[in-house]
């Protein structure tokens, strides 16, 4: 189990580098449109975004679903089926969950280009918290399968909060501009 959990967070962590990508990049682009105070660009950035990251986790769910196995081989023995087949349950179950994930790492990155620092810090600590709880609440009923749904468990709790956040802080940048 835990080779398994090992090799599928490299293709995991792999998975998500063009979302971490265009996030940071998110940052840069809020933070030169609201000094130039073009809060239109920054919506229709956002926007623009979230849709950009939603086709790669398109790609990576077709991935996922198709040929994870492949790219498992690279890291484990192919002929360590159980390790093979544990570590593709995994990347299944965490692909599916990408697109809030999209949300939340846009939105997060959004809100430091808005200056605003704290809230994603904040967001970053619960969400290690609601793993954590998560993980040892799921665990003892459904074993392997709650440490695959601890994580999108987080992700699906702070997403929402980050969106919300973005949107409140970036009303009142246009406010104070008024």
């Amino acid at each position: 189990t835990i080779a398994a959990h090992v090799a599928a967070r490299k293709i995991v962590e792999m998975f998500m580098q063009p979302l971490i990508s265009i996030a940071i990049a998110v940052t840069t682009f809020v933070s030169q449109n609201l000094g130039a105070k073009q809060y239109h660009r920054i919506r229709e950035g956002m926007k623009k975004s979230v849709w950009i990251s939603f086709g790669w986790v398109g790609i990576v769910i077709l991935l996922s679903f198709t040929c994870i196995d492949f790219f498992i081989g690279f890291l484990v023995n192919k002929q360590q089926t159980q390790v093979v087949s544990l570590a593709a349950y995994y990347t299944r179950i965490s692909s599916v969950f990408y697109f809030i994930l999209a949300i939340l790492f846009i939105y997060r990155n959004g809100l430091q280009g808005l200056g605003n620092g704290r809230s994603p810090i904040v967001s970053s600590c619960i969400e290690m918290g609601v793993k954590i709880i998560a993980t040892f609440a799921l665990i003892p009923f459904s074993g392997y399968t709650g440490v695959c749904f601890a994580e999108p468990i987080a992700w699906s709790l702070m997403g929402p909060f980050l969106f919300i956040f973005f949107y409140r802080d970036l009303k009142k940048k246009e406010r104070m501009l008024i």
